[in-house]
């Protein structure tokens, strides 16, 4: 279960008693791929566990995308359930290439006769990939269903436009123009 938060919260420290987070497990939605301004089909989800691999309820975790162009969460800040799971939607932005997403939380300090250190940071990294739009279409713009005597040229120009799956128009892509 994922909540929005602010982005300049902390993770907050286990409650006494469940013991501390020692690691986060990925166990979905890594190494997925899609076009840009796709929503990814699966959400990115991950385990915290501590020291004996033991699922830790209530523990906060802060997700971040390594280049926000790339990828945009659902949330930033979300909470482990009673199996110490956590989840966040990634959707693809405008950046194609490789793309990751960190999810952190604070692990356990140590006792001093000082106090209690700060714990360190434990993360996992999702790695996702913003792919290049493909081709999906050809429109004609212009010049069908024209007539023209032999050897003479057809009154209007041809015009097509490539469009990949969202219908959106694609510069640069090289067109094969042949008669049948």
């Amino acid at each position: 279960v994922a909540s929005a938060s602010n982005s300049n919260s902390t993770p907050t420290q286990p409650v006494t008693g469940q013991g501390t987070p020692s690691a986060i497990h990925i166990t979905g939605g890594n190494s997925q791929s899609g076009a840009p301004g796709t929503r990814l089909a699966a959400p990115l989800t991950a385990q915290v566990v501590n020291a004996n691999g033991n699922p830790l309820p209530n523990i906060a975790v802060t997700w971040q995308a390594a280049n926000p162009q790339a990828v945009s969460l659902s949330s930033i800040l979300s909470t482990s359930d009673a199996n110490g799971n956590v989840s966040a939607v990634a959707t693809l932005g405008s950046t194609t290439g490789p793309a990751q997403v960190f999810v952190s939380t604070l692990g356990g300090g140590v006792s001093t006769p000082f106090g209690q250190t700060a714990g360190s940071t434990i993360q996992a990294t999702f790695n996702l990939t913003v792919a290049q739009n493909q081709p999906a279409a050809l429109r004609i713009l212009s010049g069908n269903n024209q007539t023209s005597p032999p050897g003479a040229p057809f009154p209007l120009p041809l015009t097509a436009q490539v469009e990949d799956i969202s219908g959106n128009p694609m510069p640069n892509i090289s067109v094969a123009w042949q008669t049948f």
